[in-house]
């Protein structure tokens, strides 16, 4: 139980760490807060391999995804002086982000690999509120009105998906 209260601590706030950054300019910071976490998260881990596999395919898939949102016109990443970089720093963000989701699934995420109904519908309720959560710190705007539910819709595929490699994986 102190375990996963402290991976929820330690996830939340490489969120938001990843968030502020993007909101105040700094935004290497949160890809360096996560790069950290998961140094901490592997370290004498006796599956390394095994869960640098999951925590790279989760995040390379996840960062296509909000990507595909972006370039969608479902959100845009407030970035701010980047100009030169923007490109490169908006995908080591995101890929940050989805690596910090995906560390919390083996620990503060554990009771979503119960059902897959669960893990979906997790995914299409609360997704979009971190997103909106985001948007009131400053780090993303959300462009649209149906910004949210399509977050939700993709989020709720993302969730169980990411599950079922997990568990793939540690078999």
């Amino acid at each position: 139980m102190l375990l996963r209260l402290r991976n929820v601590l330690v996830i939340q706030g490489a969120w938001y760490a990843c968030t502020y950054g993007v909101a105040s300019g700094k935004a290497l910071l949160g890809p360096m807060v996560v790069a950290l976490v998961f140094l901490l998260y592997t370290y004498k881990s006796p599956t390394l391999k095994t869960q640098a596999l999951f925590v790279a395919t989760v995040s390379v898939l996840g960062t296509c995804l909000d990507l595909l949102h972006i370039a969608l016109g479902t959100y845009v990443l407030n970035l701010t002086n980047l100009l030169k970089f923007e490109q490169i720093i908006t995908v080591a963000v995101l890929f940050a982000l989805w690596a910090n989701f995906a560390m919390g699934i083996p620990r503060s995420l554990r009771f979503l690999q119960k059902s897959p109904w669960l893990a979906a519908s997790f995914g299409l309720f609360g997704a979009p509120l971190v997103y909106r959560a985001g948007q009131r710190f400053g780090a993303i705007t959300l462009l649209h009105e149906w910004s949210a539910l399509a977050i939700g819709v993709s989020w709720a595929i993302a969730i169980p998906l990411s599950i079922a490699l997990y568990k793939s994986l540690n078999t």
